[in-house]
């Protein structure tokens, strides 16, 4: 390997071991998806470029575990797709976890809308989605048994299969439960006024 590839293998490795420590995780099979996503989330700060390299080493590692039979989970499912910028002057804007905390602390989740707007930006900051999905987001598109959840991407027209994590869940059944129109729809996200319709319909 050339000495650039070495080079950002041993800084990855550092901080990737160092944020494994952190965690007080002993075992590599205990290593879950909440985790994967949380360590992203740490290469905020950095450059663009940089954090695709990162994300690419992760990526091979928590394959290798998978296929090797050391972690009985494929966690690359949790790593989101990166953006890569073939204009480096093209500014771009990273929220950390302090800064996506802040707003969904702020949300309302005691009225209709505040559940369902709460339930949207975890699905977007957890997970990744692009709003034209789940605008488009279906019941038969939720696997609860299997914690996942797929769809055909708006854009790509690509299938996509997410975890679906335990505070996500939670806050989709809190709006469907709690919140949601109780109307006939497949459709999971409805406007709060009359005619309830789907965000696609409207």
């Amino acid at each position: 390997y050339s000495y650039r590839t070495v080079r950002n293998s041993r800084a990855f490795w550092k901080r990737f071991l160092t944020f494994i420590k952190t965690k007080k995780i002993k075992c590599i099979c205990n290593l879950k998806h909440e985790n994967v996503i949380e360590f992203i989330l740490t290469l905020s700060s950095l450059a663009v470029k940089t954090v695709n390299w990162y994300v690419s080493y992760l990526k091979l590692f928590l394959k290798y575990l998978y296929l090797h039979k050391l972690h009985n989970i494929d966690l690359t499912l949790s790593i989101p797709k990166m953006r890569k910028y073939s204009n480096k002057n093209i500014p771009h804007t990273t929220w950390n976890e302090e800064e996506i905390n802040k707003i969904l602390n702020a949300i309302d989740l005691n009225t209709s809308i505040g559940k369902r707007d709460y339930a949207i930006l975890m699905l977007i900051s957890h997970l990744g989605l692009r709003i034209s999905d789940i605008r488009e987001l279906r019941f038969n598109n939720i696997d609860w048994q299997r914690n996942t959840i797929s769809l055909i991407q708006h854009k790509t027209k690509k299938l996509v299969v997410l975890p679906l994590f335990d505070d996500v869940g939670v806050s989709l059944i809190n709006y469907i439960k709690y919140a949601r129109p109780n109307v006939n729809s497949p459709y999971i996200f409805l406007t709060t006024t009359k005619p309830f319709r789907p965000f696609c319909c409207d």
